[in-house]
């Protein structure tokens, strides 16, 4: 399997020095910002119709949880960020993972309620008479 699969490429784009743009005259600025809007237009044309689908098929609560989970993944990302940078603190490596599984455990949490919710539904309409008595 390892010879199918070069990490070795995603570690020399990683390590890729973006200060060589310099010698065409094109700031880095410039690169940081173009490669931002770039991302940002392949997951709109990537993920587009995989949200349509989802709408369609009226999955209001996956929405909501990957709508709310990213943003407070960003939110949290943004925190340790700011704390590093400004108040010079040291941030153990297990925090980020901690929260990100505090995520995945609240949507577990959030599924099985939405299943025992549909369950409950099932059998209480199932349970009424079909025949309305006056």
């Amino acid at each position: 399997m390892k010879e199918w699969l070069d990490l070795t490429v995603i570690s020399k784009w990683v390590a890729f020095d973006i200060e060589s743009f310099a010698i065409l005259g094109i700031d880095p600025a410039y690169v940081h910002f173009l490669l931002s809007f770039f991302l940002i237009a392949a997951g709109v044309w990537l993920f587009e119709p995989v949200m349509l689908w989802m709408i369609n098929a009226n999955w209001k609560r996956l929405l909501t949880f990957l709508v709310i989970s990213l943003a407070v993944t960003n939110l949290l990302i943004s925190i340790q960020l700011y704390q590093v940078a400004k108040m010079n603190i040291n941030i153990a490596e297990e925090a980020l993972a901690y929260q990100l599984l505090a995520v995945l455990s609240f949507g577990a949490c959030y599924t099985l309620y939405g299943l025992v919710r549909q369950i409950f539904r099932y059998f209480s309409k199932s349970s009424k008479p079909a025949v309305k008595r006056w």
